[in-house]
């Protein structure tokens, strides 16, 4: 099942970790207290393209930045 799918407006959310690993950010336990693999955000709104296949993923995140994301870098977490 593709992660996109999973998104709502909500939704807490991260950076996936494949992604990370792709633009060479560390990930999991001795991944560096950087924003990037330790951002968490909430869901703000979700962009649906050809298909109702949500792309793009506006995020507030928990630093007060509010960014636009891909969907399919993005993951539910807790």
């Amino acid at each position: 099942m593709n992660k996109a799918k999973l998104l709502s407006v909500g939704d807490r959310c991260r950076f996936a970790s494949k992604f990370l690993r792709t633009t060479g950010q560390a990930t999991g336990p001795d991944a560096p207290t950087s924003h990037g693999p330790w951002a968490r955000g909430t869901v703000l709104t979700v962009k649906h393209f050809s298909g109702g296949v949500p792309v793009l993923v506006q995020v507030t995140w928990d630093n007060g930045a509010i960014t636009a994301a891909l969907a399919t870098n993005l993951e539910r977490c807790r």
